[in-house]
């Protein structure tokens, strides 16, 4: 059997160990395309729960990274100081890519300078109304509430702190505001490698608005492809 090509791309994956990320690494494992590594950063507290995805170790590269900490940031920054590689994907354990999203999103990326781009999430069918374009009055009214005159902003960061992005499309790209940090590809010298939420209260897209602002004030561009998912 063939082997997969490998493409010139760390994955980073900060975990508490749960049996959910044996189900990322095998759709990673499916890929067309496979990263040079992966790296998975877990707290020393919790390696041993690890042990059930020995299976994986000789199909994908896979290193693990003990952190003193728990953290999800901090336990991904310490993966982005240890990789090797120009490009960089941030991939939460829960994330199952489909088979060419990798080596569509290192297709767009490579060559670029100031960007980092992540997959479409939701597919069009089961994206619930509240995403959609509001075709109802009450709708409206929802958006209007949320976000006072702009209204149904998808892609952007609303005034009430409700944010959702643009997961309407089925091809090309969007600028947006924020990215869900559940999976970015990023190109090293654009990586924030200070823990900007050290902080307990779990709410991920508090974390994913304040990395998105960094990295938009350092100048680079947020973008989704609709094409990789």
């Amino acid at each position: 059997m063939n082997k997969k090509k490998k493409i010139p791309l760390s994955i980073v994956i900060p975990t508490l160990g749960h049996s959910k990320i044996k189900y990322c690494l095998k759709k990673i494992e499916l890929s067309l395309h496979h990263p040079k590594e992966i790296l998975i950063v877990v707290p020393k507290n919790n390696y041993n729960k690890l042990k059930l995805m020995s299976q994986f170790y000789k199909k994908l590269n896979i290193k693990i990274i003990l952190s003193k900490r728990k953290n999800q940031v901090f336990q991904r920054i310490l993966g982005f100081k240890k990789s090797k590689f120009r490009y960089i994907m941030q991939l939460d354990d829960d994330v199952e890519i489909e088979k060419d999203c990798l080596f569509k999103l290192f297709s767009f990326i490579k060559g670029k300078q100031n960007i980092a781009v992540a997959p479409k999430y939701i597919n069009k069918i089961k994206l619930s109304k509240i995403y959609r374009k509001p075709d109802s009055a009450i709708l409206k009214t929802y958006h209007w509430l949320i976000n006072s005159r702009k209204g149904y902003s998808p892609g952007c960061i609303s005034l009430s702190g409700f944010n959702y992005s643009d997961e309407s499309s089925e091809s090309g790209f969007r600028i947006h505001e924020w990215l869900s940090g559940g999976a970015i590809m990023h190109i090293r010298k654009n990586l924030i490698l200070k823990n900007y939420y050290p902080y307990n209260f779990k709410r991920s897209y508090c974390e994913d608005i304040l990395h998105s602002l960094i990295l938009r004030n350092n100048k680079i561009r947020l973008l989704k492809l609709y094409s990789s998912k």
